[in-house]
């Protein structure tokens, strides 16, 4: 047994009694209450970590979830990317191709044009004469000198290697359907370049008409090819 003194009067008593028998304080019921104050503080230190806990993995979400997005996002980038550097490289490629097509072509409807004006006119060249003439004589009809022209194995390997790579371009253009945002602008005047390439490549292989709506309608259309292609590289990303 210890002695304490009373809250109320001071006065020494026993820790054993449970109210003071001077002044009739209650002692146990303090107790009680101090008891009470102590598991308050308890149960709130309790909730304040329950709350830092739910806190914690609460950030801890966010920043998962944070970095989900950037990752989805990064890959969309790249994906993106990596389809107009594609797109880029196909696009290259088509105008390459039709390129070399349409300077064959040209060469070889200047040669026509000259070996149909050099029959009709009766004019030797170093470069005709083969096709204008039999024996150093000169053919009677035109259309028997570019018939020779295009029987010739240089100039049916050039005509074939055309119908080739029209094939192909024809190919390359249908997919070129699925348009980054980048190429909306260019992709109707690739459309429109190509349309005339195929004419090009047409009137070279099948001349027709007459001497001159032929001349005019090679150098116009080689025109027109030139012009929608400075076009096009105004539009190109």
């Amino acid at each position: 047994m210890a002695l304490i003194s009373c809250p109320e009067c001071t006065k020494e008593i026993s820790d054993k009694v449970k109210a003071c028998p001077h002044c009739g304080y209650p002692l146990v019921e303090d107790n009680i209450e101090t008891q009470k104050v102590e598991l308050t503080s308890v149960n709130v230190k309790i909730e304040e970590g329950k709350k830092k806990k739910i806190v914690g993995r609460l950030i801890s979400f966010l920043i998962i979830i944070s970095m989900l997005i950037g990752g989805i996002w990064l890959y969309n980038q790249e994906k993106e990317k990596k389809k107009i550097e594609e797109y880029t490289y196909n696009v290259d490629e088509l105008i390459k191709i039709m390129h070399a097509s349409v300077s064959k072509a040209e060469e070889l409807l200047n040669l026509t044009y000259k070996v149909w004006y050099n029959t009709i006119y009766e004019e030797s060249d170093s470069e005709t004469d083969k096709y204008t003439q039999i024996d150093e004589e000169w053919v009677d009809d035109f259309n028997v000198a570019i018939e020779r022209l295009y029987f010739d194995n240089e100039i049916d390997s050039e005509v074939k290697s055309m119908e080739y790579a029209q094939k192909r371009i024809e190919k390359d253009v249908k997919e070129l359907k699925n348009i980054p945002d980048e190429y909306e602008r260019s992709y109707e005047t690739i459309l429109e370049l190509y349309n005339v390439y195929q004419k090009v490549i047409d009137l070279a292989r099948n001349p027709k008409g007459n001497l001159k709506s032929f001349g005019e309608s090679k150098d116009e259309i080689i025109d027109k090819y030139i012009d929608i292609y400075r076009r096009l590289e105004t539009q190109l990303p």
